[in-house]
């Protein structure tokens, strides 16, 4: 059986690599881009079965992001889960308000327990 495919938009390099590296990548095929617009690019073209998404971000941000997704009809159904430390009840409703499946907190993270999450939403 293939494997699905999770996009990791994340600006920090390392915390991506880690997530590769993780249970993560042991059990999802991982691509990675550290910023929106390459993010999008990526979507568009690789068709990710979930998108795991910072927030904070240069050149399109995880909210310009998300909106872009759900703007266009060829990826709208992306699932999206965000990775975040921005933690104020604004930004989880606007995340939620956007599409976002699910909500993260960097400095919470658990790789391997995420892993086991991602998995089953993705079941």
């Amino acid at each position: 059986m293939k494997a699905k495919k999770i996009l990791i938009v994340e600006d920090e390099f390392l915390l991506s690599h880690a997530m590769k590296i993780s249970a993560i990548g042991d059990i999802f095929e991982v691509v990675t881009a550290s910023n929106g617009k390459e993010g999008l690019e990526l979507i568009q073209s690789e068709k990710p079965d979930l998108v795991l998404l910072d927030l904070i971000m240069p050149e399109m941000d995880g909210f310009e992001l998300m909106a872009a997704i759900r703007a266009d009809d060829d990826i709208k159904d992306t699932k999206v889960v965000i990775l975040s430390n921005e933690t104020s009840e604004k930004s989880m409703k606007k995340a939620k308000e956007l599409g976002a499946i699910d909500y993260f907190i960097k400095v919470n993270a658990d790789l391997t327990e995420m892993a086991k999450k991602l998995e089953k939403l993705l079941k």
